[in-house]
């Protein structure tokens, strides 16, 4: 030290410049003396595969409810969050008619089903009075319904006949003739349609009230009817398209305009209604010629008197009546919601007195049996996972410390587009029941895809490529050998089975370029 004070600083800067040197050239050769290669000695043991994804708890059963048709709510008997058995009636709309339905349908089984029993037990005196009283009666029954129906044709003639007589012609000149002018201005072929039904109908009236006072067979004049009819409703409707466009002018005014509206307005309701009278008319004299049909034809069955043939046919008579029961009660299911199985309800809109629209949902239910873990994969993964896989889940709610475990039952084949990426939905069952797992909840999913014991495995950066060929750097005494190897699956860790090529024992270079 004495020796470097002495020194001048160009002198001393050099010596201690030179120190340095020395210290780093050291350095350097130790390094280079000391071994760089380090190495894995192959053993064997476990192999494991996961893929963590996240997820929801979802219920194992949920569905959303409605009515078949469309109906005002006449009942709730379930509010959300109460839970109802399966079969448990949860609204229902108005059904009185289908409730009626059913117990005429029953009461139609219960009188074939009597009939039947009759026929096996053979036909007595009071039974032919009952049968021939019943043919009388049906044709009471249908001589009733005729005359209705004529008096069906003649309102409908009458409520047509001023229609357009006399409400409609306060806006024609000459409505009678063959040349009728209509006294507004409106769209050219809207107004020469009215022009033209108008004579039509003219003629249509005039034949009409000629079939109704002369002798023309009833059925003949109600097919006509219907016709003439639907003429005048035409001819009403174009009328009224034309008169909603009309403007007040100095020669028309908007008080006159509106009575013009008003009275067809009336009248088309009168004719509808009186169509729709004529029409059940219509249909009440088909159904009593149908039923004294049957009443004869039962009449003479009784009077023939009764073979196998009869029986049959009055069975296949019960068994339609039995169909007949079945659909009523279908229909009257219709206005019913219905619990499909033990469950919660979870929404429930349907208000007494509401509208409630056919298919629409007004209701759901959750079930209280069993819960699941619904996930959405990155396809990345879903080559890796399988049906019946095990999976750790845990949940937000509970922490990283309570594990419940699950299995996987489900993966769609169809992918779900979810922020614009490919995934595809798989579904996981709990193997327990817990209290504590609730719909909605977050999941953290660690899915067990392979497990494997006594495997060797090595790091993915150990494993080279050459000519297509996958190899390692194995150290065999003082030399280091290629050697090529088969690989498997990876591991969670980046570790990759080793199918063959390397046994335990084995020593690889971990850093064979060192």
């Amino acid at each position: 030290m004495e020796f470097l004070k002495t020194l001048k600083p160009p002198a001393l800067f050099a010596v201690v410049l030179a120190f340095v040197v020395i210290l780093l050239g050291g350095f350097y050769l130790f390094r280079n003396g000391k071994s760089s290669e380090e190495i894995l000695v192959i053993k064997r043991g476990d192999f494991l595969q996961e893929v963590s994804v996240s997820g929801k708890v979802i219920s194992a059963e949920s569905v959303d409810l409605a009515f078949n048709q469309t109906g005002r709510v006449s009942g709730v008997f379930a509010k959300v969050g109460d839970t109802v058995l399966q079969g448990a009636v949860l609204a229902s709309i108005e059904n009185g008619d289908a409730r009626a339905d059913i117990l005429q349908k029953e009461a139609s089984l219960e009188a074939e089903n009597a009939k039947l029993a009759d026929l096996t037990r053979g036909s007595r005196p009071e039974e032919l009075a009952i049968s021939e009283a019943k043919v009388t009666a049906a044709e009471a029954d249908l001589t009733d319904a005729r005359e209705s129906l004529k008096e069906k044709i003649s309102d409908a003639y009458v409520k047509s006949d001023d229609a357009v007589r006399t409400k409609a012609d306060q806006f024609f000149s000459n409505p009678k003739s063959p040349n009728p002018t209509l006294i507004f201005e409106t769209d050219g072929q809207l107004r020469q349609e009215l022009i033209a039904l108008r004579v039509l109908l003219e003629n249509s009236l005039t034949e009409w009230n000629t079939a109704i006072g002369g002798g023309t067979v009833l059925s003949e004049l109600a097919a006509s009817s219907l016709e003439y009819t639907a003429q005048v409703k035409t001819f009403l409707e174009k009328a009224a398209l034309a008169l909603s466009s009309l403007q007040a002018s100095s020669s028309l005014s908007q008080s006159k305009i509106d009575g013009w509206k008003t009275d067809i307005s009336g009248a088309r309701t009168a004719v509808s209604t009186a169509q729709g009278a004529l029409v059940s008319a219509v249909g009440s004299v088909s159904s009593a010629e149908t039923a004294l049909s049957l009443a004869e034809k039962e009449f003479t069955l009784e009077k023939a008197g009764v073979t196998s043939e009869d029986i049959d046919a009055q069975k296949a008579r019960v068994k339609a009546a039995e169909a007949d029961l079945l659909s009523a009660r279908a229909r009257y299911q219709k206005t019913l919601v219905v619990a499909p199985f033990i469950g919660v309800v979870s929404k429930m809109d349907a208000k007494v007195g509401g509208i409630a629209s056919a298919n629409t949902s007004i209701i759901s239910m959750i079930s209280t049996d069993a819960y699941q873990v619904e996930s959405f994969m990155p396809e990345i993964n879903t080559p890796l996972v399988k049906v019946g896989d095990m999976a750790a889940v845990t949940l937000d709610a509970y922490g990283a410390d309570v594990i419940f475990p699950t299995r996987v039952i489900s993966i769609d084949p169809a992918e779900t587009i979810r922020d614009g990426v490919s995934t595809y939905r798989a579904k996981l069952t709990f193997l327990e029941s817990d209290a504590r797992i609730k719909p909605g909840m977050t999941a953290n999913i660690v899915i067990t895809t392979e497990q494997k014991k006594d495997v060797i495995s090595i790091p993915q950066g150990i494993i080279f490529k050459r000519d297509n060929q996958k190899i390692v750097y194995v150290k065999n005494d003082e030399s280091t050998v290629e050697r090529m190897v088969e690989t498997g699956s990876v591991s969670s860790l980046g570790e990759v089975e080793i199918i063959s090529g390397l046994e335990e024992g084995d020593k690889v270079l971990l850093n064979p370029g060192m």
